[in-house]
């Protein structure tokens, strides 16, 4: 059995939104599962009248890439890339720290169906729900071929 993999920092291996935007921290788990941290300092907000909220871009970028994660988890994770992704607003994010839980919901051969959360540091307020579908490619994922992995 596959022990679990935790990356605390973002190395210059990982995706390029990883490193532009400054996730604090990446936590990939073998059980299909990932939580990524972000802190926004303002400079992806919008001015509201209630003051500055998230962009909505962000917000669906954190949970594709906590979608992504959890399938890089998995014990054999293979190559793909996101084929359809739906993200639903519940609230407003504030400026400042952020999570975003992903979790595998499904793997066939040729699809994985995931699925994610954006929340408030602290895990009590939703601010967006999401779902994606990743079509596997053909060969193991780029972790695996760069030693990453397991």
């Amino acid at each position: 059995m596959q022990s679990d993999i935790r990356i605390v920092r973002v190395s210059e291996f990982d995706v390029a939104a990883a490193s532009t935007v400054g996730f604090d921290w990446i936590d990939v788990r073998s059980d299909g599962s990932a939580t990524i941290s972000w802190s926004d300092t303002g400079g992806y907000t919008i001015p509201t009248a209630n003051g500055p909220v998230v962009h909505g871009g962000m917000i669906t970028m954190l949970a594709d890439s906590a979608m992504a994660w959890c399938v890089y988890g998995l014990a054999d994770p293979p190559e793909f890339l996101t084929g359809d992704l739906r993200a639903e607003f519940i609230r407003a994010a504030p400026a400042g720290p952020i999570i975003a839980h992903g979790s595998v919901i499904r793997r066939t051969r040729r699809v994985i169906f995931t699925a994610a959360e954006v929340r408030s540091d602290d895990d009590t307020v939703l601010y967006a729900a999401a779902r994606a579908t990743q079509v596997v490619l053909d060969g193991p994922s780029r972790f695996v071929l760069a030693g990453l992995h397991g």
